[in-house]
């Protein structure tokens, strides 16, 4: 009976030792599993986190490129707005020659045109006075005793004062500003 139980005994420790062996392999491969489960959601979170950095960084610089080029353009309208104040400033000392006086008769030229039967009543300042009066002479146009407080150029008007054509010089100065703009900024290379 002993080698019976001796058998009994050996086949159940083989029997025991092939299940803690198997029991250690299903172990290991559970082990190596979660392993891999971590490994494969840390690279997740990694590239969700890259990702995210990546985001972040993008729209920074996107923000930062929209306020630069916010500046630009604001430093490119002071540029311009500084550029034709300097040029209506000097228009101010313009002498009233011929050259100045032919831009008058081109204004009054082209303003009376657009009068309906020639009606017209010019405007100008104290300054231009003389040379609006020699230009409307013998014209169906009048120079208007009233003053205006502008630089110079005209303003024409239709006898009853509802149609009016403003040939200022601040006028023609705003229309230029908005006509060159783009050109004088191409001219001094800054992208438009």
């Amino acid at each position: 009976m002993e080698q019976v139980f001796t058998e009994i005994k050996k086949s159940v420790e083989k029997e025991a030792k092939q299940l803690v062996s198997r029991a250690k392999r299903v172990a290991d491969r559970e082990i190596q599993h979660a392993k891999e489960e971590a490994q494969a959601v840390l690279n997740s979170n990694r590239e969700i986190t890259e990702k995210l950095a990546k985001l972040r960084s993008e729209k920074a610089a996107a923000k930062i490129k929209s306020e630069v080029r916010k500046k630009m353009l604001e430093q490119q309208q002071k540029f311009i707005q500084e550029t034709f104040d300097a040029a209506l400033e000097k228009f101010r000392e313009l002498p009233r020659d011929e050259k100045y006086s032919n831009w008058i008769k081109a204004l009054l030229k082209t303003g009376t045109a657009q009068i309906p039967n020639g009606n017209a009543v010019i405007y100008c300042n104290q300054k231009d006075a003389e040379i609006v009066g020699k230009l409307v002479c013998g014209t169906p146009a009048k120079a208007s005793d009233e003053y205006l407080q502008i630089l110079g150029g005209i303003i024409i008007k239709n006898n009853n004062g509802r149609l009016s054509i403003d040939c200022s010089a601040e006028s023609e100065m705003r229309r230029a500003k908005e006509e060159l703009r783009d050109d004088v900024l191409k001219k001094l290379n800054i992208d438009v």
